[in-house]
């Protein structure tokens, strides 16, 4: 008897010391002085509960501290073309990351299915530290301006944006600095200065050969040179992005402030264009990971070759059995193929072709029930004209032909075959010489 009241004492002082649930947890704080956040986290649908409470707990409080833009912040948004609602999220959001060392972090719960996180924040502290924070983060954005502005470099645009991040999250109200010795809106500052400094970027462009043939011609480089327009100098280690046939490079300019990009052989006549611009974001990538940037959109500009079709003349020697042919099966599906590219000529050619094409027969057939075979052959060769240089020889052996009718026949279809292969190999030859 005295054991089981001694057991039945245990438990009741066991259950009614375990831990009771805070009343935060079912009823919001309503201390006015704080701004409360209250965060609950589902232990089976989070990885990381804890983690996951205190970040909604955070938001809960970030969600009750309104923003309100005012009338001439508003008419500055207006006119940098930037989107109000968007421009609030990126204020809301730079501030709470701004302002999270203040929150205070008050206690946490952990039940059996969820974990709780209770953090608030003191209004007043809040609108002291605000006040505070934003005035040195005007003098440290201006300290910004007059350095980018004091050397005028590739560094120029980075401390533009770092400017703009600091002042960021503040912008939902003017902040005036003196700047030449005049009142001025940090917020209008920044964007002035970042749009000047792009308009000073220019990329002076030049072609070693405004005009190119088809296939033959690749000593030709386009020459970039990026100068400060307002000084009329050259500017090192700013970055150019080049777009050509569906492709983009990147490029920094040299000490010269020069970028040479080489023109590989172009392969269609008519005009071909090369893009370039000044690309600005390559100066950022160190940035990125910490909050918004200006808005960036680069301006391209392009240049024209004129390309004109290389001349080729082409001899072909096509025999069937050893036969001419009544008509030649190759030449005209190589003019063909490539009408677009290559005017064919008789003199005065760029490129001699030369293909001299058989079949044979080397074997009867043993019944009629099997049909003829045929087996053709090519040589292919490609000659500069000017330098009578063979620069490409190719032989296509035992091209398989048949038909039940006609040995001739089982010799034209070698041939049709002969003809895919010989277009694939000097499509091969002149697009990659």
């Amino acid at each position: 008897m005295k054991f089981r009241i001694i057991s039945c004492l245990y438990l009741f002082f066991f259950f009614s010391c375990g831990p009771s649930i805070p009343s935060w947890v079912n009823t919001q704080p309503t201390n006015d002085q704080f701004w409360h956040g209250i965060g609950q986290a589902n232990k089976i649908l989070e990885k990381d509960a804890r983690s996951k409470a205190k970040e909604f707990a955070i938001h809960e409080i970030s969600s009750q501290i309104k923003v309100n833009i005012s009338s001439e912040m508003e008419i500055t948004i207006r006119e940098t073309n930037e989107s109000l609602e968007n421009m609030t999220s990126m204020f809301m959001k730079s501030r709470t990351n701004l302002l999270i060392p203040e929150i205070e972090f008050v206690e946490s719960y952990d039940s059996k299915e969820s974990f709780y996180f209770y953090a608030r924040l003191n209004k007043q502290k809040y609108y002291e530290t605000l006040k505070r924070l934003r005035q040195n983060a005007a003098k440290t954005a201006l300290d910004y301006i007059v350095e980018a502005e004091k050397l005028f470099n590739a560094n120029s645009f980075p401390l533009v944006q770092k400017a703009w991040q600091q002042i960021l999250p503040f912008a939902d109200e003017p902040m005036t600095v003196t700047n030449e010795n005049r009142p001025v809106q940090i917020y209008s500052l920044i964007h002035l200065k970042h749009h000047q400094f792009t308009e000073r970027i220019a990329l002076v462009s030049t072609l070693k050969q405004k005009q190119m043939k088809t296939l033959i011609d690749r000593d030709n480089t386009l020459m970039l040179t990026v100068m400060d327009s307002k000084i009329n100098e050259r500017l090192e280690g700013i970055p150019v992005k080049i777009r050509e046939r569906n492709q983009e490079f990147n490029f920094i300019s040299g000490s010269e402030g020069t970028i040479l990009y080489p023109i590989s052989p172009i392969p269609t006549i008519g005009g071909h264009t090369v893009e370039f611009s000044f690309n600005e974001s390559q100066l950022y990538e160190e940035l990125f990971a910490e909050r918004e940037l200006l808005d960036i959109t680069p301006s391209w500009n392009s240049i024209q070759i004129h390309v004109i079709p290389a001349r080729v003349a082409i001899h072909t020697t096509e025999l069937n059995l050893g036969q001419p042919l009544a008509e030649p099966i190759l030449k005209p599906m190589i003019k063909q193929a490539f009408s677009g590219e290559i005017e064919f000529v008789e003199s005065n050619a760029d490129i001699i072709m030369t293909i001299q094409a058989n079949t044979k027969e080397k074997s009867r057939r043993t019944s009629a029930n099997h049909p003829f075979f045929s087996y053709g052959s090519a040589e292919i060769s490609l000659m500069d004209a000017a330098g009578r240089e063979v620069f490409f020889t190719h032989s296509l052996p035992d091209v398989k032909g048949g038909d039940f009718d006609s040995q001739s026949v089982a010799g034209i279809r070698a041939y049709e075959k002969m003809g895919k292969m010989v277009l694939s190999e000097l499509k091969s030859a002149l697009h990659n010489r």
